[in-house]
């Protein structure tokens, strides 16, 4: 089985279309979780839960807590093998994704695919680079994979299946992120020779592209740009062990040129 962890902040204009896209699946499970919307989203999802036959738990924060530590709590309610998180922005494939967990989750401990970019804005041609970017960092080698993820987040964990008690094995790492996820989650992953990744080619989730994203929002820039001090600090903790500084910085201007040789060929 797997279970879906769908987080809302202030998105209640896309509510209608992701619940559109579900219907009950016995081997599926949900846990929605509102981190403390000011525009109606909690109302509205408590509405669709209503009228839908699915396994479904709702929480709610009383303020807004930042993705990782609603991904901590929803965590808790999570108790099937494999769990996938999405924000409700996002349509999913759900079909494909029952499908894909049941099939490509054998001696697998996370599964990366592309993700569709859809909606408007600037960001999204250089978002649409970046889901390229999967298939070409999944062919190298996993020391220059770590290399590449020193140097800068160029995945995005949308699209993404994650056996439950390795997520949560690394959601407990990260202390002191709030808003970003994708970059410390993955470093912590892929630091651990004895986690199995698996690159699946095809995309069953998608990222939408629009003006009143979190990451757009100037009230929360202070927080964005303490997560990537933190999110630095840990990359920094998790090269330095058993290697100097030198080999360190050395490492991550290699990351670099990887990164820009790989965006270049994408784009």
């Amino acid at each position: 089985m797997i279970s879906v962890v769908v987080t809302c902040f202030n998105q209640r204009d896309f509510i209608d279309e992701f619940f559109n896209t579900l219907h009950a699946l016995s081997d599926v499970k949900f846990v929605f979780i509102d981190d403390g919307s000011s525009d109606g989203s909690e109302r509205r999802i408590e509405q669709h839960i209503e009228q839908l036959e699915i396994d479904a738990v709702f929480l709610t924060n009383r303020e807004n807590t930042g993705t990782v530590t609603s991904l901590r709590k929803a965590l808790k309610k999570v108790d099937t093998e494999f769990v996938k998180f999405i924000a409700i922005d996002d349509p999913i494939d759900i079909n494909e994704i029952l499908r894909v967990s049941n099939s490509e989750m054998v001696n697998v401990d996370l599964l990366l695919s592309p993700v569709k970019i859809i909606g408007h804005g600037p960001r999204k041609k250089g978002l649409a680079a970046r889901s390229k970017y999967l298939s070409k960092f999944m062919l190298l080698p996993r020391c220059l994979k770590s290399c590449a993820l020193m140097s800068s987040n160029n995945i995005q964990l949308q699209g993404s299946i994650f056996r439950t008690d390795k997520l949560n094995q690394i959601i407990n790492q990260i202390s002191g992120v709030r808003l970003i996820e994708d970059w410390p989650m993955l470093e912590i992953f892929f630091s651990d020779p004895k986690n199995r990744v698996k690159f699946y080619p095809n995309s069953f989730s998608s990222y939408r592209v629009h003006e009143n994203q979190i990451t757009n929002s100037g009230v929360h820039l202070d927080a964005l740009n303490s997560d990537l001090k933190r999110i630095r600090q840990i990359s920094d903790e998790l090269a330095s062990k058993g290697q100097n500084r030198l080999l360190v910085g050395l490492k991550r201007r290699v990351g670099s040129v990887i990164n820009w040789l790989i965006l270049g060929i994408s784009s």
